[in-house]
């Protein structure tokens, strides 16, 4: 409600030297409707050369203590202190430090250990930091198991020994992944539960009771990416020591190894329109062999190892490279993914071009699980075996779309971001709700993109919505409402994105990558886009796809009818449309067929008939 915003200088003196952006965000009625920019310069302290942030920590070195600080001014030597006695030199010791940091053993062992650094400037003049200590002392079988029980999680070692939100969040988005690998078998849904302990002085000293302590525990499953379903109990503490049992009843991101499943054959019902028009290779154009390793995700310089597919997705997400074991699903999904992307693009096509291949690949080879997505919505509120067995079902996952061509939005939006990093664009996916007015219709997954320095929104599950009859047959067609569109396009077509997910972050402005203005042919000398304005440029763009259409053959392509033309009727589009089409010369042989898409949510028509449908069957 306010026109200013004031920033004040105990957060100003936070950040780093130079120059930041800051950003300041509409919301109307809670939807992003767009944001304000600036640049703060943060310029060094005049006099003020001593150092700040002193901190200690375990972490990353147990039995080590690893001991950093920040300085704004280059200086010629740092002295550790403790008790206010000096230990060691950058000087003496030099290759003990690195940059503003020293990990150490012995030095420090107790919490009455007093620890400080001076930092000494060519010129003579010293200044000390404010002396810290450690949170507890580090002798101890206690103190050994909480950091040497350690694992690493998409790049990052996380122990037992909790010191902030996003170590809590590491630590239960990892056992999330691996719960229940005790049990070898994995074929069916584990029943057991797990119990965990962990020590934070950080946790105690901010969550003082059992049910504020279960609180900050819930949200850490709560924020988890994937669908979840959990019991959470027997929460206490003693001291620092945090303990707690979890059993999670669905969705721990183990998907079946095989797609049995007893909710119908989505395959026998519905099927792809054998013949829309598509963007990526098909007859073997591509220039990269079946050997082909020239992916840009190997030019990543950090790599981490990755067993799930879930795993692979993150790793992927978070800029890294995946270290896989043959035979794990990470192993089986990358490689799936690799194969089909040499097929359908090479390093001839745009960044646009590749997201635009890969959305078309996904959307033609993969059928969305109604009988699934059926089971989930009748047993929303149902919490039984069969509720908690669905979610380990494949379409949840990349599997489903890798494997068996069968998913739903969730696998879906895995499969494009997985595809999009390898070919090192980036894409996170977004996890949110569709709404219709004020109600909310339904838990949704959709993806973002980063192409040409801004991110757009793809939903390619979505661009499976439109079906039609033919033959007692249900067919699913692709459809570019939802490709590479801007939040505030999003907003008005339904998505609401969860703002506790790492994707919220990626912010989609006012940028329109426009499918229909992007997308253009050359007829008779003329260009014409697919955003038609006039009748002229519909009659340039029809001829060329027919004459594109030999004798036996059939081709189904769409257009964007511009809506504030004076000529057209943005409420009779598909009318408009044929009535142009009768109006020219067609081959006898040709049959014509022109359509608007088909909502069975009424209130939404509106919004998508400005998009029409054409198909052209030459006998």
């Amino acid at each position: 409600t306010s026109t200013s915003v004031t920033v004040k200088s105990s957060f100003l003196n936070t950040l780093s030297i130079g120059t930041h952006t800051f950003r300041v965000y509409y919301k109307s009625n809670g939807t992003l409707i767009g944001y304000s920019e600036s640049l703060i310069t943060i310029n060094p302290p005049a006099l003020n050369k001593a150092p700040y942030n002193l901190k200690l920590s375990f972490d990353d070195s147990y039995p080590a203590v690893k001991v950093t600080w920040d300085v704004d001014y280059p200086y010629q030597e740092a002295i550790l202190y403790v008790n206010d006695v000096a230990k060691l030199s950058s000087v003496n010791q030099h290759e003990l430090f690195e940059g503003n940091s020293i990990t150490i053993i012995n030095y420090i062992k107790y919490s009455t250990d007093k620890v400080q650094i001076l930092i000494r400037y060519a010129d003579g003049s010293e200044f000390r930091t404010s002396a810290t200590y450690l949170d507890f002392d580090v002798p101890g079988s206690t103190a050994e198991s909480f950091f040497t029980d350690k694992v690493s999680y998409i790049g990052k070692n996380v122990n037992r020994y909790i010191s902030s939100e996003d170590e809590l969040n590491d630590f239960v988005a990892y056992h999330i992944i691996h719960y229940g690998d005790t049990d070898t078998n994995r074929l069916t849904e584990w029943t057991g539960t797990e119990t965990y302990q962990l020590y934070s002085p950080y946790l105690v000293s901010k969550y003082t009771s059992i049910s504020a302590m279960q609180k900050a525990i819930n949200n850490a499953y709560d924020v988890f990416i994937e669908p979840l379903a959990y019991t959470l109990d027997q929460v206490a503490i003693d001291g620092y020591v945090v303990s707690f049992r979890v059993g999670i009843t669905s969705g721990s991101t183990r998907p079946y190894n095989n797609r049995t499943t007893t909710y119908g054959d989505v395959t026998g019902q519905y099927m792809e329109y054998p013949y829309s028009e598509l963007h990526y290779y098909t007859n073997g154009e591509s220039t990269r062999s079946s050997s082909f390793e020239g992916f840009k995700v190997y030019d990543r310089e950090e790599a981490v190892s990755v067993e799930t597919s879930i795993e692979l997705l993150l790793a992927l997400e978070a800029g890294y490279k995946p270290i896989l074991t043959s035979g794990t699903n990470a192993y089986r999904v990358f490689n799936a993914a690799k194969d089909v992307l040499r097929e359908i693009v090479d390093d001839r096509m745009t960044d646009y071009q590749k997201v635009l291949a890969i959305y078309d690949w996904i959307t033609y080879n993969v059928i969305y699980d109604r009988p699934v997505d059926t089971q989930v919505a009748s047993k929303c509120n149902n919490n039984t075996s069969a509720y908690h067995a669905l979610y380990k079902n494949s379409s949840f996952y990349a599997e489903g779309v890798f494997f068996y061509g069968v998913a739903v939005c969730n696998g879906i939006a895995s499969a494009l971001s997985i595809m999009a990093n390898i070919e090192g664009i980036p894409a996170m996916k977004v996890m949110g709700y569709v709404s219709t007015g004020v109600n909310k219709t339904g838990n949704h997954t959709w993806n973002k993109v980063y192409v040409d320095g801004d991110w757009f929104v793809c939903d390619p599950t979505w661009s499976n919505a439109v079906e039609m009859r033919d033959s007692g047959k249900h067919y699913e067609y692709i459809s570019y409402d939802f490709f590479m569109i801007s939040m505030d396009e999003a907003t008005y077509k339904s998505r609401k994105e969860y703002e506790d997910k790492d994707a919220f972050m990626y912010y989609t402005g006012n940028t329109v990558f426009d499918y229909y203005s992007t997308e253009c042919v050359v007829y008779n000398n003329h260009l014409s886009t697919k955003n038609i304005k006039s009748i002229e440029g519909f009659e340039n763009l029809f001829n060329y796809y027919l004459d594109s259409v030999s004798s036996g053959e059939e081709i189904q392509f769409s257009i964007e009818m511009e809506k504030k033309s004076t000529i057209l009727d943005v409420n009779s589009s598909a009318t408009t449309v044929q009535t142009w089409i009768d109006s020219m010369s067609i081959p006898a042989v040709t049959t014509i067929t022109v359509f608007s898409r088909k909502l069975s949510d009424a209130s939404l028509i509106e919004e998508y008939n400005n998009i029409v449908y054409i198909r052209i069957k030459k006998e």
